[in-house]
């Protein structure tokens, strides 16, 4: 039999914990009333050809029968047969846990610097064309507001400003910047857009359209080395400068006019605020990963999050995870829900590695020169807090920096009194770690848990602590270094070590994103084992997992790892 069959998560008892929302309108046209029917989980899931469903999975209130009822967007019920032409498999919820083990990709965690960039026009700073804004005061942004009070949140540290009149170039008809005849018979038009007290840039591209052949670039004027390139066509959110100005630059091959060259900046991206330049405001009680050296190699699957939307800029936590395929090097990531809420929110992301100090008494790096992948990811499935495990599951569009972890994961129920660890970098600042213990004496502020114990994790800081900016960042069993959930929030902080936090349980996601971490033709994995009742994947057969760990520890701490350029 393939094995894929036998990888049910048991639910315990989810009816226990039905969401308490109102029953969707949907369900109630198909025929799935609500006196007949309840409600134990509802997702989100992309398809092969893009589409993206909404799935709930009901149980008759007898406690008897379920099913799962598929809507397209079109809030049509999917039939069976159209489920398996967009290849949605079916879910199993019921059966022996599975475990993954953590991936150690080959290399040094360096950026990727196949092809370097760097400036094209030799035309001089302070000669050339700039447009200069004012940026208006944080106090007058609108500020975005959480789902419900209880969410950890995310980081705000920039503002989104629309301007009044789009700067555009259609062909030669450039009223942003100015085009030059290069030396070598190319054509480059270069613009450069300053936004006065910023800290940082960030340009949304309402339209971009270039030729083939034609390059589209950003970097910081005063920091020229810092290149980024833009992605085209898609429009969308360019990368991060950190700088109050950026400059872009299209070159065009010989021969290629301008013609078809369209490039409309609608909306502007401003950091008022970078997270080393307000280190005090961070718990006192948070610890630096670099101070427990056993978790430097764990560690480095966790990155800082950067997305944008039309309230601003926002710092979350989230980690890459390790498939069963051999030889895989998927850039699946783990974050939360109300941190990457779909497709709009998870094309603007950028993701930043090894922003974390290299010695436990060291000062952290500047968040500009750590490595970092752009070029954002496709949202691939997701649940909200309300009737799901608040998880986002993405797959990032650029590869990231060889050497990195890609870590496990196991769906087998973790019990009450099970000692955990959070890494996440807490109010967008460099890498923290918490220790603690899964408990369910529920929230003393509120009375009672915060999130049902079916579908959430409930967590007891005994050491460190978590704050905005931490949302969607992985909690790991202490024994095994696993992923079994990622940070919804809770009431947790330096001075309210009595509060718990809770976690979203991977185990009750895991069967909805089964179908990319275990796709049925490498059930086995490479070297597969049984432990303890569980099926074992590895993802990866180094010849010494846990020596290259103690290495890659080691060699963090000596600060031998070099940080690279950004990529």
């Amino acid at each position: 039999m393939n094995k894929i069959a036998m990888l049910i998560v048991p639910l315990l008892c989810l009816a226990s914990a039905a969401f308490t929302a109102q029953y969707p309108a949907a369900l109630e046209s198909a025929g799935y009333l609500p006196g007949e029917w309840i409600v134990l989980l509802a997702w989100e899931e992309n398809t092969h050809d893009g589409a993206l469903l909404r799935g709930y999975h009901l149980q008759s209130p007898s406690g008897g029968d379920r099913v799962d009822v598929y809507f397209d967007s079109g809030d049509r019920v999917l039939s069976e047969a159209e489920l398996v032409g967009l290849d949605v498999p079916p879910k199993h919820w019921d059966a022996p846990p599975v475990t993954v083990a953590p991936e150690i990709l080959p290399g040094f965690p360096r950026a990727k610097s196949a092809k370097k960039l760097s400036p094209w026009l030799p035309v001089a700073a302070e000669d050339r064309l700039e447009t200069v804004l004012a940026a208006p005061t944080e106090e007058s942004e609108p500020k975005a507001g959480e789902e419900d009070s209880a969410a950890k949140g995310l980081e705000r540290y920039g503002s989104v400003m629309d301007l009044p009149t789009p700067l555009s170039v259609q062909g030669d008809a450039a009223v942003f910047g100015e085009w030059h005849d290069l030396p070598d018979g190319r054509r480059a038009w270069v613009a450069t857009l300053r936004v006065l007290g910023a800290v940082g840039l960030r340009l949304h591209f309402a339209a971009l359209e270039l030729p083939m052949g034609a390059e589209l670039i950003a970097y910081s004027p005063i920091a020229p080395d810092t290149v980024e390139a833009v992605a085209a066509p898609d429009p969308g959110w360019g990368p991060s400068c950190f700088n109050e100005a950026v400059t872009l630059e299209c070159r065009l091959p010989v021969g290629v006019t301008a013609g078809t060259v369209a490039i409309k900046v609608d909306r502007i991206g401003w950091m008022y605020k970078l997270p080393f330049e307000k280190a005090a405001a961070v718990g006192s009680c948070n610890i630096h990963v670099a101070c427990r050296a056993d978790w430097l190699t764990v560690a480095m699957a966790v990155g800082r999050l950067a997305k944008a939307n039309s309230d601003g800029l926002w710092a979350c936590t989230g980690a890459l995870m390790a498939d069963t395929v051999p030889d895989s090097e998927i850039p699946y990531l783990l974050t939360a829900n109300h941190c990457v809420s779909g497709q709009s929110e998870a094309g603007t992301l950028e993701v930043y590695w090894l922003y974390q100090s290299d010695a436990c008494d060291a000062s952290p790096p500047a968040m500009d020169t750590v490595p970092r992948t752009t070029g954002g990811a496709d949202y691939l499935a997701g649940s909200k807090n309300i009737d799901g495990t608040d998880f986002a599951f993405l797959r990032l569009r650029k590869a990231p920096p060889d050497g990195l972890t890609h870590a496990g994961h196991s769906t087998k129920p973790a019990a009450v009194d099970a000692q955990v660890t959070a890494i996440h970098h807490p109010q967008g600042q460099p890498k923290r770690i918490s220790f603690g213990t899964i408990t369910d004496a529920g929230s003393p502020r509120d009375g009672k848990r915060l999130k049902p114990i079916e579908r959430f994790h409930e967590i007891l800081w005994q050491e460190g602590t978590t704050e905005p900016g931490s949302s969607g960042c992985p909690l790991f069993t202490r024994a095994e270094p696993l992923i079994i959930g990622q940070l919804y929030g809770g009431y947790a902080s330096c001075g309210g070590t009595t509060e718990p936090d809770y976690f979203g349980r991977f185990d009750v996601t895991y069967p909805i994103i089964q179908k990319w971490l275990s796709p049925e033709t490498s059930t086995e994995g490479e070297n597969g084992g049984n432990q303890d009742g569980c099926q074992w994947f590895k993802a990866a057969d180094p010849a010494n997992i846990t020596a290259i760990a103690a290495l890659v520890g080691i060699l963090m701490l000596a600060g031998v790892l070099g940080r690279g350029s950004r990529g």
